[in-house]
């Protein structure tokens, strides 16, 4: 079941009420939970997506960063060929 949030804003040229649906911002965020869940029960495929060299070492304390295939979770990892 989806919430629909509705706002009320008064109209300049005549004075009534309008209302406005705020659906786009709740599917978005429906679309973010939608993606947490799906990380949560996802059996990660990780593949390395690039290797991290430089003072970006220091900045993001890792080495490789990786990005699972089925549901585009990325990780960072201290190793250039493995996850933790």
């Amino acid at each position: 079941m989806a919430i629909i949030l509705i706002q009320f804003r008064t109209s300049a040229v005549c004075g009534q009420m309008m209302l406005v649906g705020l659906g786009h911002s709740v599917k978005r965020r429906w679309g973010m939970i939608k993606k947490i869940i799906k990380s949560i029960f996802c059996r990660h495929d990780y593949k390395l997506i690039r290797t991290i060299h430089g003072d970006q070492i220091n900045h993001m304390n890792a080495r490789s960063e990786w990005q699972c295939e089925k549901c585009k979770w990325v990780t960072y990892s201290h190793y250039l060929d493995r996850i933790k």
